[in-house]
């Protein structure tokens, strides 16, 4: 009998740790978001406005590494969500997993 709670209990610690790697990489990829964003206005503040005529301004011509800067902001930005998924989902069997152990 006591076989089943080890097996919970390394279960609930293996899904403790995944849950505390989740958190650790969430806080990562917002490091990663903010330092994107940043880029992305520099690269915007920067960006030469195309006059149509000398009253208005109804483009504005941003570089190549803008672009590329958009699609990393992309990519992270569905890595975070795919943190933010995994990490609740561990959160969540590490919470089931640990609901059978008690601590004296």
């Amino acid at each position: 009998m006591s076989h089943p709670m080890e097996h919970r209990a390394i279960t609930a610690n293996q899904a403790r740790s995944e849950y505390v790697a989740k958190c650790n990489e969430a806080v990562e990829i917002e490091q990663v978001l903010n330092y994107l964003e940043n880029k992305l206005v520099c690269g915007l503040q920067a960006a030469e406005p195309v006059v149509n005529d000398h009253y208005e301004v109804s483009a504005v011509y941003a570089s190549d590494a803008f672009w590329q800067l958009l699609d990393l902001y992309r990519d992270a930005e569905n890595r975070r969500r795919d943190i933010y998924a995994a990490r609740d989902y561990a959160h969540a069997v590490w919470v089931s997993a640990s609901a059978g152990t008690s601590i004296h």
